[in-house]
């Protein structure tokens, strides 16, 4: 993983539990918020992290096509 900083509008993966796989539990890092911990994945574009601080925010409008897997 690089230490470059985190670009405006970019949502950079910094701990993973499965490779390839954004999930619940997951680390993700903005310029804004720090890292996060991904708390619910709501779409394909739309995540809701809790930051150091304990707060929630939505995160949406990635700009990429994922595909969202519902686990039976």
């Amino acid at each position: 993983m690089s230490d470059e900083p985190v670009k405006p509008g970019y949502i950079k993966l910094v701990q993973l539990k499965t490779e390839g796989k954004l999930q619940k539990g997951d680390k993700v890092e903005t310029q804004h918020l720090g890292v996060c911990e991904v708390t619910c994945i709501q779409s394909a574009d739309s995540i809701v992290v809790k930051n150091a601080a304990g707060k929630y925010f939505n995160l949406s409008g990635f700009g990429f096509s994922a595909k969202v897997v519902d686990r039976a």
